[in-house]
């Protein structure tokens, strides 16, 4: 008999139910998370050496199953699973999302979340309780991680908010978010929603927020419980020395180059920029090169963020509220189309043709 250690809390008038067990028990954490009959398995394994790179290699998986459903999809002639679907691609992304920022990003180890649906009703989306299965692996194993995170889903229907609607209830809802979070803060966030007003936004993000909390609550009683020692793990430091050289390097170049009202012109004075650097790195040692790129990665972000929040500054001189140029032209564009339109914004550009088929023969 397989030993097992059971939690489980009430959310939306349903039981969210976390059990431990010897499953996957190689792995370096596990637990298997259920809400209603969607059921998942959730683990999470750590590499035993650090991979040389310049970031940290981190793989989210997010696997569906056509058993969990008890069905068997596809031709009479093929009888096995196929390519991940859109839907667990997305989920896996929206996972991820979640959880890397709670990394420490100077970590060179692998490490691998792997979410494994095992069985999925007609009610419950199973993206929910994966996102709460990787955080409970990350966070009752010894690997590092600022955890634990959770999330919800808010619904809206006849003007009230629904926590964790079904696939019916969001196939009627008016919006339909998907919300992240630490605590006080908002670490990841999915919406559809046709137009709602901004308080509308604001008022389901607060409901999730309080949710959520009261998740992350249930979680830490769980790793107070089953939590392991973290391991000691080498980060990439980065030479006080280096930094301050290559700091002085970029100093009279950086703005320059990030601050062009045209992106193509922005991607040049940039890569001129980094080819400079590679060079004069090259010239300290070969081993300097890439501490280098990943300081001028750093340092791009760093100043991006600093003018916006300290200056309202925006690389392309745009204001914090203003939308890059918009053009639109219907026909006139392809010669022997029924119909063609052209939408651009900004750099970005959209050709769209319409041709209609001839008469059909009898």
């Amino acid at each position: 008999m397989l030993e097992n250690k059971k939690f489980e809390m009430d959310l939306a008038g349903r039981k969210l139910k976390v059990t431990f067990s010897p499953l996957a028990e190689q792995a370096n954490g596990s637990c298997l998370v259920q809400y209603g009959d969607s059921l998942i398995l959730a683990t999470a394994t750590m590499g035993k050496s650090d991979r040389e790179g310049d970031f940290f290699p981190l793989t989210v998986e997010y696997e569906e199953k056509f058993y969990a459903a008890g069905k068997i999809l596809g031709s009479r002639f093929v009888r096995r699973e196929g390519k991940a679907s859109e839907s667990a691609i997305l989920s896996g992304r929206l996972i991820d999302r979640t959880i890397r920022p709670l990394f420490d990003q100077r970590l060179r180890r692998d490490v691998q979340v792997v979410v494994t649906v095992l069985s999925i009703d007609e009610d419950n989306d199973p993206d929910f309780i994966g996102l709460i299965g990787a955080s409970l692996a990350l966070s009752c194993s010894d690997i590092p991680w600022g955890g634990p995170i959770s999330g919800v889903r808010i619904g809206q229907k006849d003007g009230q908010f629904i926590i964790n609607p079904t696939y019916k209830q969001r196939s009627e809802s008016f919006f339909d978010a998907f919300v992240s979070s630490i605590g006080d803060k908002i670490n990841m966030l999915e919406i559809g929603a046709n137009e709602n007003p901004e308080s509308e936004v604001l008022a389901a993000i607060k409901l999730a927020q309080e949710t959520i909390m009261g998740i992350n609550d249930f979680q830490k009683q769980i790793i107070a419980a089953m939590g392991k020692p973290k391991a000691s793990v080498m980060l990439m430091e980065i030479d006080p020395e280096f930094k301050k050289q290559v700091q002085e390097f970029l100093a009279p170049k950086l703005e320059d180059a990030i601050y062009q009202k045209n992106k193509m012109e922005m991607s040049r004075k940039i890569d001129e920029l980094t080819n400079g650097l590679k060079e004069w790195a090259k010239n300290i040692g070969e081993d300097k090169v890439n501490i280098a790129l990943t300081i001028l990665e750093n340092e791009i972000d760093a100043t991006v963020h600093k003018n916006i929040l300290a200056k309202e500054q925006r690389p392309d001189g745009r204001k914090l509220d203003e939308l890059r140029k918009l053009f639109a032209q219907a026909g006139d564009i392809l010669p022997r189309v029924h119909g063609c339109g052209l939408f651009i914004r900004g750099n970005t550009q959209a050709l769209s043709s319409v041709t209609l088929a001839g008469p059909a023969k009898e």
